[in-house]
This record gives structure tokens, sequence and C-alpha cells, in this order.
């Protein structure tokens, strides 16, 4: 790794000998890899996408809220995540056992209702906690977007 932050990024010595002593301590982190994709993203897509792509991730594997996203870090999600395209109609009234078998997240509507059981599925970061529940108005963030897990 200290190999590559030499190679392709401009980071002086000191940060990478920093990096690596950090990336020692808590490898499970990996700040040395995310500062090299970061700084590399940022040459090639420019700090505005950077921006975009780590709030993204962060929402989707750091717990981050997902009402308090901008519509630019959702957008960023819709690119990169398999999506399933709604009338806004559809989407609002969509019992929520059909949108995950649609989604292709439950094979059926019976797997749909024992993953919701279980506690196995998520709209827009909160659990589904009845198999009867229909999205609605409220869970369209930004008025166009349901992150279905």
């Amino acid at each position: 790794m200290e190999r590559l932050l030499r190679f392709f990024t401009f980071l002086s010595m000191d940060e990478i000998r920093a990096l690596m002593d950090e990336q020692a301590r808590d490898p499970g982190k990996r700040p040395a890899q995310r500062r090299l994709a970061e700084d590399v993203t940022t040459r090639v897509h420019g700090a505005d996408a950077v921006r975009s792509v780590v709030a993204a991730s962060r929402l989707l594997f750091g717990g981050t809220d997902l009402r308090a996203a901008a519509p630019d870090v959702l957008q960023v999600l819709s690119q990169e995540l398999p999506v399933v395209r709604l009338p806004r109609g559809e989407a609002e009234s969509l019992p929520v056992v059909d949108a995950l078998v649609r989604s292709g997240l439950a094979s059926s509507k019976g797997d749909a209702r024992r993953g919701i059981q279980g506690k196995g599925f998520l709209v827009n970061g909160e659990p589904v906690a009845a198999a009867e529940r229909t999205l609605g108005a409220a869970d369209l963030l930004h008025g166009a977007y349901v992150l279905l897990q």
C-alpha cells in the first residue's frame, strides 16, 4: 500500500508514513486505501464527485440518516445500485411486499412477508414493521427515491 501511495499520489513521505502507522494500528478501517482512492478519484473526477461518493458510501455502510442525504448523493446511489423506476403515483401506493418482489430483494410475496416478519427488510433505513405496509409520499426522499434494503 505504501508503494501505491508513493507512485499514485502527491502526498509527502511524512503523510504516507502517518497513514501507514494508522493502517497498522487499525487495518479494518483501511485509511491508506481510502486516502489513495480519494486522491486518485479527486484528480480524475473532481472534488465534488468524491464528496458525493463518500457521502453515498456512508449512507449505505456507515449508518448516516438517509432522510438527511442531499439529492446529488441519492443520484450517485441510483447510478451505482440496481434501480427499479416507477411512475410517482404507483410508487406512492405500492405495497412494500410488491416493491420487494419487483426490486428482486424477495423472490415472492411469501418470501417478502417472511423477511419482514424476521425484520430483514428496510425502507429508507427503517425496518419494515408490517407486511401490510404501503409506500407513501413521505417515503419518497426528495420526491423521487426510496431505498429498499
